[in-house]
């Protein structure tokens, strides 16, 4: 049994103090927030990579393994719907399929962004008019 230790009403305010000025400075201080942005931005990058190399670590269309030209694809669409329901976050979104792993093989694939592109048109998931053939003049 866990026995919780009551706070005094003069502790509570301490700490919200201490809060306060935690959260004055992280809106404030420029170099805080960069240093957490690129902080934010590394952690990112490494789920990406981990999901990447968790799928296979090429584009399962033409075999292309630059890291940099590949991209997680839907395999039955529905990405921005899903992404969505993650508040738009793709730390998030990215740490579900780390810790869900099968769900991550059956949903996602890896394709390079040619490939994904492509799949797209053949897919009518492009928007805009991209992926069209040009219209004559």
């Amino acid at each position: 049994m866990k026995i919780v230790k009551q706070r005094t009403e003069a502790q509570l305010q301490a700490s919200r103090e201490r809060a306060k000025t935690i959260n004055h400075k992280r809106r404030s201080d420029p170099e805080y927030r960069m240093a957490e942005s690129k902080k934010n931005c590394a952690r990112a990058m490494k789920y990406r990579t981990d999901i990447i190399e968790m799928l296979g670590d090429k584009c399962v269309r033409c075999g292309f393994t630059d890291v940099r030209a590949l991209q997680l694809d839907h395999i039955n669409g529905g990405g921005t719907k899903e992404f969505r329901a993650f508040n738009n976050s793709t730390s998030s979104w990215h740490y579900h399929y780390l810790k869900h792993p099968e769900e991550a093989k059956v949903k996602l694939q890896v394709l390079c962004a040619n490939c994904n592109w492509i799949k797209r048109a053949e897919n009518n998931e492009v928007s805009l008019g991209m992926g069209r053939p040009p219209t004559k003049r």
